[in-house]
């Protein structure tokens, strides 16, 4: 159902991948880190395989994980601890610390609502 090729199936993707993207603008999240996030996750829904090659070697690691843990459980709430080491804590620029589980159970929240 998540890679159905229905129109009404890709707009949604479209809306889930746009609205991941301004959720972790919120979140302060590393432009690379995102962008990665998001094509590696649009590149699933289209051909069902990531090609770790196709990107920088920093997220190689995050990558090969969540690909052992599988792109669709992503949609079931499961994260790659490697995207947490990633990104780290932080601080946003309202001066707010927030851990990197916080960040990663927001990715949690938009997926699981999509």
């Amino acid at each position: 159902m998540i890679r159905c090729l229905d129109r009404s199936r890709a707009k949604r993707r479209l809306q889930y991948i746009n609205q991941l993207r301004k959720r972790l603008e919120y979140l302060v999240t590393d432009d690379g880190i995102t962008n990665t996030l998001c094509t590696t996750i649009t590149e699933w829904f289209d051909t069902e395989k990531v090609i770790i090659t196709n990107y920088h070697q920093q997220y190689h690691q995050a990558l090969i994980t969540q690909i052992n843990i599988g792109w669709r459980h992503i949609f079931m709430g499961r994260l790659s601890q490697e995207w947490l080491t990633l990104q780290g804590s932080y601080t946003t620029t309202d001066n707010i610390y927030w851990e990197s589980y916080i960040w990663a159970s927001s990715i949690v929240e938009i997926s699981l609502k999509f």
